[in-house]
């Protein structure tokens, strides 16, 4: 069941403060399974119960998971995976 904080309409998001922010940073063989104009809702191969919303602001441009119906390696920006905890 999905909470109103896991919508990325209410997503807070914090600006990059340095060049190192935009660094890609790999979570992980994602598939992308909704998208929305703002964000894409992934979830971990091999793990169904494993869906996370990423605003498309924060995906990196070498992630292979950017729309829906693509699958592969998710890269977002740095700033993101450690706010989230991802790395």
């Amino acid at each position: 069941m999905r909470t109103i904080s896991d919508d990325p309409e209410v997503e807070d998001r914090r600006p990059p403060r340095s060049d190192e922010d935009f660094e890609p940073a790999s979570v992980g063989q994602f598939e992308c399974v909704e998208e929305r104009p703002t964000a894409i809702l992934v979830r971990a191969k091999g793990n169904a119960l494993d869906e996370r919303w990423v605003p498309k602001s924060c995906v990196h441009e070498d992630s292979e998971v950017y729309e829906d119906g693509t699958d592969g390696d998710l890269v977002v920006v740095q700033w993101f995976a450690a706010k989230k905890g991802w790395v």
